[in-house]
């Protein structure tokens, strides 16, 4: 049986589909469309006019140079301009929302020890504080109990000589 579905890390699960002509142009059109960018943004992004793009996306093959900047402008593979399908984009996004949250978990769990770090190290250093206002305590009623022994014992050799 003939393998359906290609899938590599940063590109779109692609169908593959071997007697369909393949219009790369309107694929562009279509994953731009999905993107929720329209054609001007697009040709912002690669670095020409609307109207390149216009020509592109109306255009059944593009050059590799051409199809190299749209793909970096979508942020998707080349394959995929080639044979994009909406059953594709599903798989992809799929996958992609597994992989994100993967992500943002493990981001979230290396903040969270980042944070529990700092708090470590902050109770660390409060603690070596507090140890040192006591024994800094200690010491002062240690001598405030000395003076007091020796004015005591001043008085009371005063009184009887």
């Amino acid at each position: 049986m003939p393998e359906l579905f290609s899938h590599s890390p940063h590109s779109f699960c692609v169908m593959k589909s071997p007697n369909a002509p393949i219009h790369t142009g309107r694929n562009i059109s279509r994953i731009r469309e999905i993107r929720g960018l329209k054609q001007d943004a697009l040709a912002f992004a690669m670095g020409v006019s609307q109207q390149t793009v216009s020509v592109m996306e109306n255009s059944q093959s593009i050059e590799d140079h051409k199809l190299e900047a749209v793909a970096k402008a979508l942020e998707v593979s080349i394959d995929l301009l080639h044979s994009f399908s909406e059953s594709s984009l599903i798989g992809y996004l799929k996958s992609c929302s597994s992989d994100i949250n993967l992500q943002k978990s493990a981001s979230d769990e290396t903040r969270l020890l980042e944070r529990l770090w700092e708090i470590l190290q902050t109770n660390s250093r409060l603690q070596a504080e507090k140890e040192s206002l006591y024994e800094r305590l200690l010491q002062t009623e240690q001598e405030k109990s000395k003076f007091m022994e020796k004015l005591f014992i001043s008085r009371i050799s005063g009184i009887n000589p």
